[in-house]
């Protein structure tokens, strides 16, 4: 049993039936629990810092895809790639699906502007254009909710443009 002396908390030893009920086992009871209470900690730590990497690489998804968009200079391929980065961000979790959606909708906001003051694309085409990519985003982002396992370009296959080559 505890006891306050001096101001110091000094466990007492002694036998209830024969079971010791204070000292050194409840000192080990108090270690034991205090071991359990840092180990789930770290356990859950680990688990938010798995979690919130989900954002940079969702963001990574995103760059790659740009990048491999560019490299592939491919006519019609636009919505493939939409898809294709929606779906590996979204194969990520949770919040690699909320950083999809986020990136995906701002860009179709910018793109709608970019389209009809320097490209030259009536209003009405570019608001067409945005509305065709945002369903290749959200069909993305199904497939990679649906199927977090499975291979994005088999995934989004109905977007792949002809004459786009198989590295892509």
């Amino acid at each position: 049993m505890p006891i306050l002396k001096g101001g110091i908390l000094r466990l007492e030893h002694s036998k209830q039936d024969g079971v010791p009920t204070g000292g050194a086992s409840a000192l080990q009871n108090v270690q034991d629990m205090y071991t359990r209470n840092i180990n789930h900690e770290k356990e859950q730590a680990e688990k938010y810092a798995d979690t919130i990497k989900q954002i940079p690489n969702a963001i990574g998804d995103f760059v790659q895809n740009y990048n491999d968009m560019k490299e592939a200079n491919t006519i019609g391929a636009d919505k493939y790639f939409h898809a294709k980065a929606n779906t590996e961000a979204s194969q990520r979790g949770f919040l690699g699906e909320l950083t999809a959606s986020v990136i995906s909708n701002l860009r179709e906001i910018t793109d709608t502007f970019k389209n009809t003051l320097f490209k030259g694309m009536t209003l009405k085409d570019s608001i067409k254009d945005s509305k065709e990519d945002l369903r290749a985003n959200q069909y993305g982002r199904m497939q990679g909710r649906n199927y977090p396992n499975k291979n994005s370009k088999d995934l989004v296959d109905k977007y792949r443009p002809n004459g786009l080559p198989q590295k892509y």
